[in-house]
């Protein structure tokens, strides 16, 4: 599925878990088709991050599941292969993250192999969990009913298609006509002046035959015409996004009163390009009111102390 050109709205940002993702994995090589997931995925509507423990869990556990339930096991891993991970950035989550959420101190009480997953979720907060583990849900990280959560990233892709399609062709007119304009503004004042004769020409004869009524009488039943036919696409349209947003509204979660740095930066790049960022663009993206230098100075030192980022040397 191709990328769009517009979004209504940034991407969200999804933290996913091992059973959640191994069950959409299964349901699409029983199908032998696409999951919304994979939509959202594939258009940049949903980012996708792991901790490492649930990337080495689905490599372990994934074919003996799609076996248990009489899914081609090898298939299945391939899937997970081609459709997901390309798509994941995987996290080494330090421990300090989350230490100010009371929530992932609760998590990692009741069960610490799920701590990862609760502290990466408190880190990029706001965003989505995608589970189906009682110890994340009960203290409010995912819902059981995580279908429609993969329903709504896909359909929130749908819009943005759709914006983009009409969007488009408007652009491009409107880059013509611009650059039109500019090459006319930089033309010698003789060919300027035999341009607007001819327009000015034109324009008299077709208003002095009656053309012109003619012509936006068509225009006008046009419009009306296609206005008949594409309103209630519109319409579900709306219905749709709406119905996405308030899902992914439901499921957001809210990030601690009060966050460490490196956590804030986890956001930052989170929601950047995925060339990275400049440690500069990073503090700027922050709001630092230092000095750029001194700004950039601090926010090096917490990417280098950090396991969760990887410095990439431009």
């Amino acid at each position: 599925m191709p990328r769009s050109f517009w979004r209504v709205a940034p991407p969200t940002l999804l933290v996913g878990d091992t059973g959640a993702l191994m069950n959409d994995i299964v349901q699409g090589t029983r199908n032998g088709r696409l999951t919304s997931l994979i939509v959202a995925l594939d258009s940049d509507t949903y980012r996708l991050f792991l901790p490492r423990h649930v990337v080495m869990e689905i490599e372990r556990n994934l074919q003996g599941h799609a076996a248990g339930r009489r899914v081609d096991a090898e298939e299945a891993l391939r899937r997970w292969r081609r459709y997901y991970l390309p798509y994941a950035r995987i996290v080494d989550v330090p421990d300090s993250w989350g230490a100010t959420h009371a929530q992932v101190v609760k998590v990692a009480q009741r069960h610490p192999t799920d701590a990862p997953t609760a502290r990466l979720a408190a880190a990029l907060a706001r965003c989505c969990v995608l589970t189906e583990d009682g110890d994340l849900i009960d203290h409010g990280f995912g819902s059981r009913g995580w279908l429609p959560l993969t329903h709504a990233g896909a359909n929130h892709a749908e819009v943005d298609l759709a914006v983009t399609t009409v969007g488009l062709p408007t652009a491009l007119t409107s880059v013509a006509i611009w650059d039109g304009g500019r090459a006319l503004a930089r033309a010698p004042r003789g060919v300027q002046a035999t341009v607007l004769l001819v327009v000015a020409v034109a324009a008299y004869w077709w208003q002095k035959d009656g053309r012109a009524e003619r012509h936006l009488q068509k225009l006008k039943l046009t419009g009306q015409k296609v206005w008949t036919a594409v309103s209630p696409i519109a319409f579900e349209l709306l219905a749709t996004y709406s119905t996405a947003v308030e899902t992914q509204t439901q499921c957001t979660i809210e990030p601690a009163d009060t966050t460490a740095m490196s956590e804030r930066v986890a956001r930052v790049l989170a929601l950047g390009p995925d060339t990275g960022m400049l440690a500069r663009e990073i503090a700027t993206a922050l709001g630092m009111t230092e000095s750029p230098d001194y700004a950039a100075k601090k926010v090096r030192e917490v990417l280098r102390s950090n396991s969760a980022f990887v410095e990439i040397s431009r």
